[in-house]
């Protein structure tokens, strides 16, 4: 479970933990002026990495060109810095979004974005959608899909995860029927 999720879009992780910028980028509309690649040749982007290099043991960023997640990835002080220099808007959303918030395997049942939980002591105490930012306190149910009246229909919907993620679904979390005997 991945714990980086702005726009409804899940900010994956490399091998050091550094997160992509290019997942952020997609989150913020994909602008080609907002691009990592730009933002890489400012002079906050050679500063940043002065100022941390010498605290990490590895590189704050590297850009990975090729194999099965190519892309620029940073540690989270660069990427508020990088959201920072998209926009404000983003930049507190980056924020919010990381402060405590896990992503739950199910789907808002207003927007079909994905929903977000924050746990306390082992229990889900509250949870958000991460595109509608509506809110709820309580477990998962009661925002996602699997929980959503279908009125006349006659039959519920479930949350599940995608088996395999393309270009042409690249959703992690669909939403179906309910199968079996389940539905009520």
């Amino acid at each position: 479970m991945n714990d980086f999720v702005v726009c409804g879009v899940e900010i994956r992780r490399d091998a050091m933990g550094r997160y992509s910028l290019n997942d952020l980028h997609r989150a913020a509309g994909g602008a080609d002026k907002h691009s990592p690649n730009r933002w890489t040749r400012t002079k906050g982007y050679a500063d940043l990495i002065s100022e941390l290099t010498p605290e990490l043991a590895f590189a704050p960023a590297e850009s990975i060109r090729g194999g099965s997640a190519p892309g620029t990835y940073a540690v989270k002080e660069m990427v508020y810095a990088y959201a920072m220099w998209i926009s404000a808007s983003l930049y507190l959303m980056a924020i919010r979004t990381s402060a405590g918030w896990q992503v739950a395997d199910h789907a808002c049942r207003f927007c079909f974005g994905r929903v977000l939980q924050r746990v306390h002591k082992c229990e889900v105490v509250e949870v958000r959608c991460a595109n509608c930012g509506k809110r709820a306190d309580g477990p998962p149910k009661i925002l996602c899909c699997c929980s959503a009246d279908c009125g006349d229909l006659g039959h519920a919907l479930e949350c599940f995860k995608n088996p395999e993620v393309t270009n042409e679904v690249p959703h992690e979390i669909l939403v179906r029927e309910r199968r079996g005997d389940a539905a009520e």
